[in-house]
C-alpha cells in the first residue's frame, strides 16, 4: 500500500517518552490518536474503548461529508475550520491507489425542496456548490421546484476505521478493550487524556456532561448499485456506499431506543420510493439505528480543571464530516497543555 499522508506539514517528533491515552474508539478518537501519534511520534498512544468498528455510531452511518445535526451553537469558525482541514485530509487519502478498498470517493448530491426557492449553503470546502435550475430540478426529480447540487467525498465508517486503526497500530499504537467509568482512571498514568467518548459524556463520572444528548437515527441499507448519486429531500436522503446504498432517516432527539422500529423502516422505504421510484426494486438488506452524540455546541477544548485532560466531542451526525479537522484542534490543545513537553527544538 502507497504511504498516506495525514497533514500536509512537517510534524514536531518527540524526543521523551509521553504517555497519551485516548477515549473512544470511533472516528473521533482514532483520528485523535493517529493525529497526536504524527506529532509526537514517539509517543505511546493508547486507545482505549469499549467498541470497536463495525459496533460504533459511525458504523451505521454512510460517511457522507457534509455538515448534518451539528449544535446550532457550534461557533461558525471552528465548524469552517475543522471542515476544511477534514477535506483536505480525504483530498490526500484518495490519492492513494488504494483507496477504492477503504472505501473513499467522490459523490455528487442533490439536496432537493418543495418550495420555490432554496438557500445554496456557504460551504466553500466542498466542490461545485450551486443552485440548481427549476426546469433542471423538473426534470431530474419531478414534484420538486428548487435545489442545490454539490460535489463531496463518501468515506465509508465500516471500511474507513478498519484502515486508520491498521495505520495506528503499524506505528505503534495500542488498542485496549476497556470500559472507561472516569477519566481520573487515566491522569494517573498519562500525561495527557483525550475525551472522544461521544455520548458517553454523558455517564463519565468525573464529566456528567448532561448536554450531550442521543439524536436517534435508523436507516435501512439495500441493495441497489444502479443508484450513483445521493439525493437529500427533507427528511429523506438516499446515500450510496459500495456494496449498499443507505437510505433514511430519523432524527429523533432524547431517544436512546436502539432496536429499529418495522414502521419507522417502511415509512423510510415509502418516503425515498418517492423521491427515486426505482428503490421499490431494491433488495433490502436490514433495518439498523446508531444514536448521534448531539451537543448545542461541539466541544473542542482543555478541561477547565483538570490540565492533563482535552474533550473532543458532540458531534452529532458529522463526525466523519470533521474527524480530522477536530483532531487536528486537539493537537494545537495538546501542544499548550504539555508545555513544549518532549518536543524537539524547531532551530
Amino acid at each position: 500500500m502507497a504511504p498516506v499522508s495525514y497533514t500536509a506539514a512537517p510534524n514536531l517528533a518527540s524526543q521523551q517518552k509521553l504517555k497519551v491515552a485516548v477515549v473512544g474508539g470511533g472516528v473521533i478518537g482514532v483520528c485523535s490518536a493517529l493525529a497526536l501519534q504524527q506529532e509526537f511520534p514517539t509517543a505511546e498512544v493508547t486507545i482505549f474503548s469499549e467498541k470497536w468498528s463495525p459496533q460504533t455510531t459511525g458504523d451505521v452511518s454512510a460517511g457522507f461529508i457534509y455538515p448534518y445535526a451539528v449544535g446550532e451553537q457550534t461557533p461558525p469558525c471552528l465548524l469552517k475550520r475543522t471542515l476544511a482541514d477534514t477535506v483536505q485530509f480525504y483530498e490526500r487519502l484518495i490519492r492513494n491507489p488504494e483507496s477504492g478498498k477503504f472505501g473513499l470517493s467522490l459523490l455528487t448530491m442533490y439536496d432537493l425542496s418543495k418550495e420555490a426557492t432554496m438557500a445554496v449553503p456557504s460551504l466553500p470546502e466542498l466542490y461545485d456548490v450551486r443552485p440548481m435550475e427549476g426546469a433542471e430540478v423538473a426534470k431530474m426529480f419531478p414534484g420538486y421546484r428548487s435545489g442545490v447540487v454539490a460535489t463531496t467525498y463518501i468515506a465509508e465508517p465500516t471500511l474507513l476505521l478498519p484502515f486508520l486503526m491498521g495505520k495506528f497500530e503499524g506505528a505503534g499504537g495500542r488498542l485496549v478493550t476497556r470500559k472507561i467509568t472516569a477519566l481520573g482512571q487515566l491522569t494517573g498514568d498519562h500525561d495527557l487524556v483525550v475525551n472522544c467518548s461521544g455520548l458517553g459524556a454523558r455517564y463519565l463520572a468525573d464529566v456528567q456532561d448532561l448536554s450531550v444528548e442521543a439524536v436517534r437515527g435508523q436507516v435501512v441499507r439495500v441493495r441497489a448499485p444502479w443508484i450513483r448519486h445521493a439525493v437529500m429531500a427533507g427528511p429523506s436522503y438516499i446515500l450510496p456506499n459500495r456494496d449498499c446504498v443507505i437510505l433514511g432517516g430519523t432524527k429523533e432527539l432524547a431517544n436512546y431506543n436502539l432496536s429499529p422500529d418495522p414502521a419507522t423502516a417502511e415509512l423510510i422505504l415509502r418516503d425515498c420510493a418517492q423521491v427515486v421510484p426505482s428503490l421499490l426494486a431494491a433488495e433490502k438488506i436490514g433495518d439498523f439505528v446508531g444514536l448521534r452524540p448531539y451537543r448545542p455546541s461541539l466541544r473542542i477544548e482543555a478541561d477547565a480543571r483538570n490540565r492533563k485532560v482535552i474533550h473532543n466531542y458532540g458531534h452529532g451526525g458529522s463526525g466523519v464530516t470533521l474527524c480530522w479537522g477536530s483532531a487536528l484542534e486537539v493537537v494545537k490543545l495538546a501542544k499548550k497543555a504539555l508545555g513544549g513537553k518532549g518536543m524537539k527544538s524547531k532551530l
